[in-house]
Formats: C-alpha cells, structure tokens, sequence
C-alpha cells in the first residue's frame, strides 16, 4: 500500500488514472489528476487493486474516491485500502470523516456503514436524472 502526497510522480499520476478508469468506466485527465492532487491536504493511499483519494483539512477529512475494478471486487480490497486511510488521518489528528454518495448505490452505502459512516444529511437532486447524494459521516476515534 503506497500514499502519495502532492507531489505525484508521472507513474503515480498514470496508476490512478487505470484504476480510475477501471473502477469507475471513466477516464480522469491527468492534469485534472495532478491538479487535484497538489492542493495541500489531498492524499491517494493504493495498491495496485484499489484506490482512495482524500483531502484533510485541520481535524476533518473528505473522502472524494474508493474505487477497486470489476474483477478484484469482493476481496476486502477497498475495506483494506480505507482502513489504511483512516489509520493515516487518525494519526494526523483527524477526528471526523465524510462523503457522499447516490443514494442509489447500495453496495456502496452498506461498504461504508459497515465501515461505521453514518447518514447525517441528504441533497436532493444532486446527481444527474436527479439523484440524491447522502452525505455520511465517521467519527474516529
């Protein structure tokens, strides 16, 4: 499991980008990839399965990505690759986590309440087609 800073190298910003795509069906630029990751805060934690982009700001944190392919799906990949996650910004004096996700996406809503997020809010329309998106939230402790 590597975490890479805001300094990505060219390899770095090319292995998000694959898992990326293969996690998601869609590409991510690299520049936009570069740009996300040199704001200061913004982290990536991988293994070559699976990703989590997340950016901390004083005690909070932001989950803005956890993808892991099709195929490696079901493996405990992304538990792992999260729990890594929490671990660092726990170090780093993080004390809450959030995110959001469509609330039509159920494998990932019960990935992150077993993780331990839990519902705090909701945003009607979010989404394309009018989705919402359900904002959870993590107390670490």
């Amino acid at each position: 499991m590597r975490l890479i800073d805001h300094s990505p190298s060219a390899d770095d910003i090319k292995s998000i980008g694959g898992l990326y795509k293969e996690s998601f069906g869609k590409a991510w630029k690299e520049k936009s990839i570069w740009e996300t990751l040199s704001v200061p805060g913004t982290f990536a934690m991988l293994d070559e399965k699976g990703l989590c982009i997340f950016r901390m700001v004083l005690d909070e944190a932001e989950i803005f990505y956890i993808g892991v392919p099709e195929p490696h799906r079901k493996q405990g990949i992304a538990s792992r690759i999260l729990q890594e996650a929490i671990k660092f910004l726990k170090e780093k004096a993080v004390n809450k986590i959030f995110l959001e996700v469509s609330e039509e996406n159920e494998p990932a809503i019960n990935f992150y309440r077993k993780a331990g997020f839990g519902v705090i809010g909701k945003r009607a329309g979010y989404y394309k087609e009018g989705v919402a998106a359900l904002n959870m939230a993590l107390a670490v402790e």
